[in-house]
């Protein structure tokens, strides 16, 4: 009797035994879990003020200048009632005003 209470206990699904079939289980569905994207492709649409002097060679007080003076979007993320935060910086529109200076540029060389 005592033997075929340990062969009936090996038998029965441990917790360890369980985890394993609930995994084979769910490997069978027929969607997939999401898994994450691989972003190094896309560009990023914000950027702190140290991003925008590595990306464009615009040093910091350059670039506060140019949000200063409205020729750049930006964003200050901080808790309300504190007075330090981070700066965000909207790299389209750093982007955009590059390509602005370009084209004025290509306009005084050819009158």
């Amino acid at each position: 009797m005592l033997l075929q209470q340990r062969l009936d206990r090996a038998e029965r699904p441990t917790l360890g035994n369980r985890k394993k079939s609930q995994i084979m289980e769910s490997s069978q569905m027929t969607t997939s879990p999401v898994q994450p994207g691989d972003t190094t492709q896309t560009a990023p649409e914000w950027g702190r003020i140290k991003d925008v002097e590595r990306l464009f060679g615009i040093r910091r007080g350059s670039a506060y200048a140019l949000v200063k003076s409205k020729k750049i979007r930006s964003c200050l993320l901080r808790v309300q009632g504190q007075v330090s935060g981070c700066r965000l910086v909207h790299l389209q529109s750093v982007r955009d005003l590059i390509s602005s200076q370009v084209g004025h540029e290509m306009k005084e060389v050819v009158e």
